[in-house]
């Protein structure tokens, strides 16, 4: 009896595994507009496609885009993330959702599928992607080039029968091929006549190496954190380390490089910016040779410390109040004088909350010491009981240059001086105390002052208005 019910377990378990399986592999990508006809900007988009019947819920999907390592993107919804079998949704890069919506529909007001965004990127040269279920299984994949076509022509790329084709978009629509391409091979007295795609892929196998500039860093950076930048070169396989690259920041900053070293910028406002790189193989070349851009998404780092431990076990715990998740390597916990250093690679989940014990920090109870939390760069971000971030994150640039890496930016705030205590904050407000009853015994001596001012001259008023002559007396 026990066997056979280990056995109805173990069939449960690999049915409900390939269900799972199987509702993550119906999710396609099914269309690309990487290169829209006149500016890119906000018009960039795919489609995918729910080929299976149960319904999917988008959000909990992810777009990647690859450079040297795969990106992972979260998919968030204009209204539901439910997408019912046989539908179609559009996700685009817009950092303006109703903005596209409104453009979309008025190039096809025919069709209504469901919208969504994700900051990935879609370079007009070449491009990897994929939909991922858990950020590490890929479901749908595909690799493109602009010698595919679609590249500014008005067209996007198309999955049809399982091969990739420039053609009239078909958003929310089935994939139909609007050119008279001939793919069959036909033989004709001994000789082989190959149909026009065959002739583009044979051309393509033959092409020259493609010049590919590229941004190499994260997605997502945090306010007033540094964002660790690089960039690649290359001709086919092979590396340049020469020539010069222009950066523009998107936030109105700007970078010249005549030298592909790693470097730091350091965002000091919310928001989202295209990071924009132009590479020139010398100083006297007007026109860029190669470029690349990519959104990078700037976010208030909402952690906090949500509880601390008691004399047993003194744990801090974190909490993430943000929809995003953060990065908290070497971000520092301070108790009185104790410290510890959140290692390299901790992650904080959105909406989630992490606790480190007290074995792992050493840290002890003490009743006059604050627990606080600093940023990598030794600003403080919170302390427990009082929400210091929302005080200490305000940024105000001085000028519209950028320092690579140096720990001497006008973002950084002196921590001795922004720091308050219970004492002065008490001191101030008593101090102030006597002025404001000052004032307020002044302002009521001036309107009782007022008011009889105003009584007595109106009462002189009515006797110079009254004459002996005007008085009448009846008997």
């Amino acid at each position: 009896m026990k066997k056979l019910t280990k056995s109805l377990y173990l069939i449960l378990v690999l049915v409900l595994f390939f269900k799972a399986s199987f509702a993550f592999a119906s999710l396609d990508i099914s269309e690309i507009m990487y290169d829209a006809e006149g500016t890119d900007t906000n018009n960039e988009w795919i489609e995918v496609y729910n080929n299976g019947s149960d319904p999917l819920d988008l959000s909990t999907f992810a777009v990647a885009d690859y450079d040297t390592s795969w990106h992972f993107h979260s998919i968030i919804p204009d209204t539901s993330s439910t997408l019912n079998g046989g539908n179609y949704a559009i996700i685009t890069t817009s950092t303006k959702l109703p903005d596209f919506i409104s453009n979309f529909k008025s190039k096809w007001p025919n069709v209504n599928p469901l919208f969504f965004r994700a900051s990935f990127s879609l370079t007009n040269e070449n491009g990897e992607l994929s939909l991922s279920s858990d950020k590490k299984t890929t479901i749908s994949e595909v690799s493109y080039s602009s010698t595919d076509g679609a590249s500014g022509d008005g067209n996007s790329l198309q999955k049809i029968n399982g091969s990739w084709k420039a053609s009239s978009p078909t958003p929310g629509l089935v994939n139909s091929s609007n050119s008279s391409s001939n793919n069959e091979t036909v033989t004709s007295g001994g000789s082989t006549i190959v149909g026009i795609d065959s002739v583009k892929l044979i051309k393509k196998e033959n092409q020259k190496p493609v010049l590919r500039v590229e941004i190499l860093t994260n997605n997502m950076a945090n306010v007033g954190i540094d964002l660790p930048i690089d960039s690649s070169v290359t001709l086919g396989s092979d590396v340049y380390k020469v020539g010069k690259l222009v950066w523009n920041f998107g936030d109105g900053t700007t970078l010249v490089q005549n030298s592909f070293d790693k470097f730091s910028h350091r965002y000091k406002y919310v928001g989202e910016y295209v990071v924009k790189l132009s590479y020139m193989s010398s100083d006297n070349i007007p026109v860029p040779e190669a470029t690349d851009r990519i959104i990078v998404t700037v976010v208030d780092p909402g952690v906090v410390i949500s509880s601390i431990g008691n004399e047993s076990d003194f744990y801090v715990e974190l909490e993430n109040n943000s929809k995003y998740e953060m990065s908290l390597s070497n971000w520092v916990l301070k108790n009185g004088e104790q410290s510890f250093v959140i290692p390299d690679g901790t992650v904080l989940l959105p909406n989630k909350k992490l606790i480190f014990g007290s074995d792992v920090t050493q840290f002890v109870l003490n009743g006059s010491y604050a627990t606080s939390l600093y940023k990598p760069i030794g600003q403080l971000a919170y302390t427990y009981g009082s929400r210091v971030s929302k005080t200490v994150n305000v940024y105000r640039p001085k000028s519209n240059t950028i320092q690579a890496s140096d720990s001497k930016d006008s973002g950084v705030i002196n921590l001795t001086q922004s720091s308050l205590s219970a004492n002065s904050v008490t001191s101030s407000n008593i101090t102030s105390s006597p002025l404001i009853i000052l004032g307020t015994i002044l302002l009521i001596v001036i309107g009782i002052y007022a008011s009889y001012f105003f009584m007595h001259k109106k009462e002189e008023q009515i006797d110079s208005l009254l004459d002996g002559n005007d008085i009448k007396i009846i008997e």
